[in-house]
């Protein structure tokens, strides 16, 4: 999963700290949004929240569509990369 978001968030600073839970964060700019990912491993789930945020890190409901998609597009990578791993490993 890490190496699935650097590809796809290549600025974002990740906070990995071994647990169950994963962050992603890029800082608000003069002209750019920030970003927020959080990825939360339980037991065989995956849950993932995508966040843009605004200035004074406040969320921005304008671009919840935006990260919709993206978050079914890291799912999608996700479920190929896992199938990959389980067609070439060994039994």
């Amino acid at each position: 999963m890490v190496q699935i978001l650097k590809h796809r968030y290549p600025s974002l600073k990740i906070d990995d700290s071994g647990q169950n839970i994963i962050k992603f964060k890029k800082e608000t700019g003069l002209f750019t949004w920030g970003k927020e990912i959080t990825v939360l491993f339980e037991e065989k789930q995956v849950y993932i929240n995508s966040t843009t945020l605004g200035r004074y890190h406040m969320k921005s409901p304008v671009h919840s569509i935006f990260n919709t998609i993206s978050m079914l597009q890291i799912k999608k990578d996700f479920q190929q990369a896992e199938a990959k791993g389980k067609s070439t490993a060994p039994n």
